[in-house]
């Protein structure tokens, strides 16, 4: 049971909070986000601004890299997508 004060409601982390309309108002903000990274992280000719993960950072963008390559199916075990893996490379 989920103890919580009278007069509030019990939290539950990780449910959707958002219907599906603020969903995708949210999406393009999220996309620009990640492409900032990309382009960012990717080894490019062109001057852009200086940006460099932390270390935890580093780890959870290599993690969601892989994810992201094509071809790729997620292990049975979240733990080895935190191995370093090649960003992207352009």
């Amino acid at each position: 049971a989920v103890r919580t004060e009278r007069d509030r409601l019990p939290h539950q982390p990780l449910q959707a909070y958002m219907d599906a309309e603020n969903i995708e108002r949210y999406t393009i903000p999220w996309q620009q986000i990640l492409m900032f990274f990309v382009r960012t992280q990717a080894s490019h000719e062109w001057a852009s601004p200086y940006y460099r993960f932390s270390k935890r950072q580093r780890l959870a963008w290599n993690s969601l890299w892989k994810l992201a390559q094509p071809g790729f199916s997620a292990p049975a075990s979240p733990a080895s997508l935190a191995s370093p893996a090649s960003p992207v490379s352009a």
